[in-house]
């Protein structure tokens, strides 16, 4: 009887997902709305009821690439549209992230699929450099007569906090491993250090170069026009224009009165159907062992060739479970990595590591599991590596099997930072007292009252 409903348990949960799903109709044009619509997070739960909740309208980076792989060898789907509002959105994703959606346009379009975006300005009021880096992915560029093209190269701004400390009666007593580990300088400097100017004008050289290559390419631009007008600034539609760098200055409306546009059937991107079988790793693991062990056939049937494992490292890495989509907790990365390791449907893990780093024993617990499933349970770890792989998150990154970035990716900073801050100038100025006992010289080690 047990048996019996494992199975029928395998069989409805794909057939769940298929009554879910969108028709795709002939002619169909996919359609992404950055203004207001879709939001891409780096990671979006699986589970159906937290998604309704607080994903609504949501994707992963990973779904994004994914639809636009299938949809790219889908022959209903005739192409992609984009509305990028002014593209203050766009801002917030982050440089890698905008290279992995870049990369995912342009293989779409390399299928032979059109693609095209509207932007009603590429930034109003703030710089739109980003925006339009995402835009020249697509094939064609519009934007509205009154909007702007606002160039203004990049900037890192910084602040140190050492003089406002000392106003509160907080004295850092901090150390780094080694000059350019540069935290430590935002609370005992007022200014970069040569090592930390080094650092930070090496990724602003790194980024605009990227980018301005990028443009030159898809735009067809000099390279001498770009930067002139990078300087000027501010560039008209009608400007933007005459320069190639958009291919009319026309209204919403009349985007989507557009010939290749106008009466086909639109679909969001987010709506556009996913295969069940993706799902295949949600069901329990007890009715898939269960199934194999009376059907075999019917297992492999249904669930295909073995299985990658994706798993995250993203927020700040800490000791614990951590906060999900928040923090990475050194205990449910590493219990992810083993059940990985124990599940006969997983033939290789693809950790996805997006982390400016934290705590050095968190990270190094998290590390051993990657070496343990790497070397010993013969498990092939890929990492890809987001907007940032820094510190701890390249510490655990070095013991895969292979490291993939992109180009944007801001990686390295192994080193460390460690100390306190001493409070008591700031009790005496609050008019508070402190005495202590203790047991042994050192116990006042950690305290920061002394």
């Amino acid at each position: 009887m047990s048996v019996l409903f494992s199975t029928l348990l395998l069989i409805l949960f794909p057939l769940n997902l298929l009554i879910r799903r969108r028709r795709v109709k002939r002619e169909c044009i996919l359609e992404v709305d950055f203004s207001h619509g879709l939001k891409l997070r780096e990671h979006v739960s699986g589970d159906p009821i937290t998604k309704l909740l607080f994903y609504n309208n949501s994707m992963s980076i990973f779904e994004f690439f994914t639809c636009l792989e299938k949809a790219g060898l889908d022959k209903r789907v005739s192409g992609l549209v984009c509305y990028l509002g002014n593209g203050s959105y766009v801002t917030t994703l982050g440089l890698a992230a905008i290279q992995e959606l870049r990369e995912s346009i342009t293989n779409f379009s390399r299928k032979g699929k059109f693609t095209c975006c509207f932007s009603n300005s590429f930034g109003e009021g703030f710089n739109g450099i980003f925006a339009y880096y995402l835009a020249t992915a697509f094939e064609q560029v519009y934007l509205q007569p009154s909007g702007e093209l606002n160039f203004a190269g990049l900037i890192i701004e910084q602040p140190f906090v050492k003089r406002f400390l000392e106003k509160l009666g907080l004295v850092p007593y901090l150390e780094s491993r080694k000059e350019y580990k540069n935290m430590k300088n935002l609370f005992t400097e007022t200014k970069f250090t040569d090592e930390h100017k080094e650092a930070v004008a090496g990724v602003l050289e790194v980024v605009i170069q990227e980018i301005t290559d990028e443009i030159i390419a898809r735009r067809r631009i000099a390279p001498e026009d770009l930067k002139k007008l990078i300087e000027g600034i501010f560039l008209s539609s009608e400007e933007a224009k005459k320069w190639k760098l958009i291919d009319d200055a026309i209204y919403l409306h009349q985007f989507y009165e557009l010939d290749f546009i106008r009466n086909r059937n639109l679909l969001f991107l987010q709506h556009y159907y996913k295969n069940p079988r993706d799902f295949s790793l949600m069901i329990p693991k007890c009715v898939y062992k269960r199934v194999h062990s009376y059907f075999p056939w019917l297992a492999r049937r249904l669930l295909g060739s073995p299985r990658v494992a994706l798993i995250y490292l993203r927020g700040s890495i800490l000791t614990g479970k951590g906060v999900p989509g928040r923090t990475s907790g050194s205990d449910c990365v590493s219990k992810a990595l083993l059940s990985a390791c124990e599940d006969e449907r997983i033939s290789a893990i693809l950790l996805r590591v997006d982390t400016g780093g934290g705590s050095y024993v968190a990270s190094d617990a998290i590390s051993a599991v990657v070496a343990y499933a790497a070397q010993t349970a013969k498990k092939p770890v890929v990492v890809s590596m987001g907007n940032v792989a820094a510190s701890g998150g390249y510490f655990v990154s070095c013991r895969c099997s292979r490291i993939v970035a992109h180009p944007l990716t801001l990686t390295g900073s192994i080193g460390v930072v460690f100390g306190k801050f001493g409070t008591t100038q700031l009790w005496n100025k609050l008019g508070v007292d402190w005495d202590d006992l203790n047991t042994h010289e050192n116990a006042t080690f950690f305290t920061g009252i002394f």
